[in-house]
């Protein structure tokens, strides 16, 4: 599988979620932050899948594309590597 974090610091995350171009959007608490698991519009069913997470204002975007040799669920692995990360993201 393909990790990629992305920041995007200056667009506070319900702005960010509100002009996503999400086809399936799922809310989650990640340790009392804001999150939620996406699947970009058209992009469902081709193992990409992306949690977002409310940052200092911002949005912290965690993205895992699933590999060819192993079967990997990615949007289970996104949520896992996001509820990992935030503890050490800035409120």
């Amino acid at each position: 599988m393909d990790l990629a974090l992305y920041k995007s610091p200056g667009t506070p995350f319900d702005k960010y979620m509100s002009e996503a171009n999400l086809g399936r959007v799922e809310p989650f608490d990640a340790g009392g932050r804001k999150a939620a698991i996406g699947v970009t519009a058209g992009s469902e069913g081709q193992g990409v899948c992306s949690s977002f997470l409310d940052a200092a204002g911002g949005t912290v975007i965690v993205t895992v594309t699933a590999g060819t040799t192993e079967p990997v669920e990615p949007c289970g692995e996104s949520r896992r590597v996001a509820e990992q990360i935030s503890p050490r993201l800035p409120q």
